[in-house]
């Protein structure tokens, strides 16, 4: 390769011009004093132009500096690669990638850091970098020296040096956390399009779906093309949409929030639906909702068929109650009585004659015994069924259970009957009946009340019993355990019927029960 001629210097040709005017000026006679002072002058130039020279070299010295810093200490590793594929030159960052001291990786093949299995490729991309000018690229996997594995870009480019020798400048950028990151993602996308239940993330200021997995699309029998963009509103039914706001809202509060709804299908249909709503904000600002949704209407069949099947049981215990409280007072009862008659006869007799006064005595402790027999076997028969509910209605059994519970506890029991328009059927007597013996046994047992207000009406919508008392209430931050046999036999008597119940401490202390049920049609 020939060398360029140099450029003509223009302070050399400027000093030769001057020299030559100089020559031509002697040759002529002038004086010392400008001869003398036309030195002075040439002196000055040239001192002005060593401080340029000078200043020159500094910054030629402090852009190399410069130069030797950005490549020492680049972020990417730079080597250059000698046609045969040894490393000739390597900054701080090349070295650091490789493992090894840079003083030890000169004069070392390149190729020996790449992984086995991709040496042919590396040894391809090498070569086709020789053969061309342009730069060449590919990622390759390469092995530190001491055995760890790294994932790196390579970039290739072939310069000629100005002996003609070609040699190769390679750049390594590492993209290890980028592979694994690549990797993670996916993973979750594999994760996220094979599971079981539907994934989608939308906008969550106005509710547009972006993305949603295939089991999201075929559970609302769309295509994952149509529910791109479409909004979210759309697969809510409408008893469920008046919601949706507060479940957002709530979810913009915790974070994340969870609610079973009604959700609606592409042909209408409608299925039952747990929701999970988690809220990311995003680098841009922008808040993104992320949404899971599980269809439970299998779990919502077997928990009707299980209310179902315990609404039948307690029929059944309520029934058994009854005939055996009919059982004990038909034949026990009827029993009882005749052996406590049949005594009193006894004692009449015997107290007739004086040499029976001994035998009198223990007839009189029969008489008793057959009393107290009688009253137990009321007791009994009470609180199996009390008659006074099938007899006087439901109304009559609460002032009834009041009085009974006063006179064991001590406790005042007051029932205000707001409106009774109607006589109940037995199904709905029962549960209201056994909601409020609960709640009084709750009453005696925690509370430490000293008087209990009943309140109970029934008009022509809905039946309300609530059962308020002035005890310590529940303390702050504690909630009823939902393992609570009594509470929660009470929560299952009128979900069975459609209804709802309430349990609070209000401000002022205490506790209160309200229980609401619809009036059935049939009433």
């Amino acid at each position: 390769m020939n060398k360029k001629p140099d450029k003509p210097d223009p302070l050399r040709a400027s000093a030769e011009a001057e020299l030559a005017y100089l020559r031509v000026k002697a040759s002529q006679a002038r004086p010392a004093e400008e001869l003398l002072h036309e030195l002075q002058v040439y002196k000055i130039e040239l001192e002005m132009q060593n401080e340029q020279l000078r200043e020159a070299q500094t910054a030629l010295e402090e852009s190399r500096d410069r130069y030797v810093e950005l490549y020492e200490f680049a972020p990417i590793g730079y080597l250059t690669l000698t046609r045969e594929g040894t490393i000739s030159e390597v900054n701080l960052t090349g070295a650091n990638l490789l493992g090894v001291e840079r003083k030890k990786l000169l004069h070392r093949s390149f190729s020996t850091f790449v992984a086995p299995e991709q040496k042919g490729r590396w040894n391809r991309l090498f070569a086709d970098s020789l053969q061309c000018s342009e730069a060449n690229s590919s990622d390759l996997i390469f092995a530190k020296a001491d055995g760890k594995i790294f994932y790196a870009h390579v970039d290739c480019l072939c310069r000629v040096t100005n002996g003609g020798t070609p040699e190769v400048r390679v750049a390594l950028t590492d993209i290890t956390h980028l592979r694994e990151a690549e990797e993670a993602m996916r993973e979750w996308q594999a994760f996220v399009e094979c599971a079981p239940w539907g994934m989608s993330v939308g906008d969550i200021e106005s509710r547009t779906i972006r993305l949603v997995n295939l089991a999201y699309s075929r559970m609302h029998g769309y295509t994952v093309e149509e529910l791109r963009n479409i909004k979210a509103d759309a697969l809510y039914a409408p008893e469920s949409l008046a919601s949706l706001p507060y479940y957002v809202e709530c979810a913009r509060k915790d974070g994340q929030y969870s609610f079973e709804c009604m959700r609606l299908r592409k042909d209408g249909s409608k299925f039952a639906a747990k929701v999970d709503i988690s809220i990311v904000d995003g680098v841009d600002g922008k808040t993104t909702a992320m949404v899971s949704v599980k269809d439970i209407t299998e779990r919502k069949v077997s928990e009707r068929h299980m209310r179902d099947l315990t609404a039948h049981i307690q029929t059944i215990r309520e029934e058994e109650k009854a005939n055996i409280a009919r059982e004990i007072h038909d034949d026990l009862g009827g029993t009882l009585t005749a052996l406590k008659m049949e005594v009193y006869w006894l004692a009449e007799e015997l107290s007739a004659s004086k040499d029976a006064e001994p035998f009198l005595r223990h007839v009189e402790l029969m008489s008793q015994l057959t009393e107290n027999a009688v009253n137990v076997t009321r007791r009994v028969i009470t609180g199996l069924r009390p008659t006074v509910l099938d007899d006087l209605g439901l109304l009559a059994a609460i002032e009834w259970q009041a009085d009974q519970f006063y006179k064991h506890t001590g406790i005042a029991c007051r029932v205000n009957s707001l409106k009774d328009n109607s006589k109940l059927d037995r199904q709905y007597s029962i549960a209201l009946f056994r909601i409020f013996q609960e709640a009084l046994t709750n009453v005696a047992r925690h509370s430490g009340a000293t008087r209990v207000e009943v309140e109970f009406s029934c008009d022509d919508e809905e039946i309300m019993l609530s059962v308020s008392d002035d005890g310590r209430g529940l303390p702050d931050g504690h909630s009823i355990s939902p393992t609570s046999y009594g509470v929660r036999g009470m929560c299952e008597r009128v979900e069975q019927l459609g209804g709802k119940i309430k349990f609070d401490s209000p401000l002022g202390g205490g506790f209160n029960l309200t229980a609401t049920l619809p009036l059935p049609e049939k009433n």
